[in-house]
């Protein structure tokens, strides 16, 4: 896979602390060559998308490949850090101790603007529904480690 300059014009977005005291480096991918560039986004509060060259579709995860088309040419843009829920699951217990902290908690499946669906934590105390706006935000980790969660943005998305 070959790898474009990187377009940083989407938004700065929030970063916050997470509510928890858990470390999140045992949760995710150690950022590596083909990460590094998300990993680096997060860090600067930006959610970084792989964006095919090929036939400009967003996807999420990374891949060395896109999904759609085949193509093995990317780019990396900077998401607007909107979507909008097409599905969640209410947690009243937590399956890993880094969630013991926050239960009851929501994951929801976004639908981002830029095309892809991803999966992350629904912060603070918001109900969750399907076609509700939620923003992107980045959750700083004990450990230093960051995460996309979200937020509602109120209404529908």
């Amino acid at each position: 896979m070959t790898t474009s300059p990187t377009d940083l014009s989407g938004a700065v977005l929030p970063v916050r602390p997470y509510p928890g005291q858990a470390a999140l480096a045992r949760l995710v991918i150690p950022p590596s060559g083909s990460t590094r560039t998300y990993h680096d986004g997060l860090a600067a509060g930006r959610l970084m998308l792989q964006r095919c060259s090929a036939c400009g579709r967003c996807r999420v995860p990374m891949a060395p490949v896109c999904p759609y088309c085949d193509g093995e040419a990317a780019d990396w843009i900077a998401a607007s850090g909107r979507g909008q829920v097409v599905s969640f699951v209410r947690y009243a217990r937590a399956h890993l101790p880094e969630f013991e902290a926050i239960v009851p908690y929501t994951v929801l499946c976004v639908q981002l603007a830029e095309g892809p669906r991803m999966f992350g934590r629904l912060a603070g105390s918001d109900t969750a529904w399907i076609g509700q706006g939620v923003a992107v935000i980045i959750e700083q980790w004990v450990d230093g480690g960051r995460a996309p969660a979200f937020v509602s943005s109120g209404g529908a998305g």
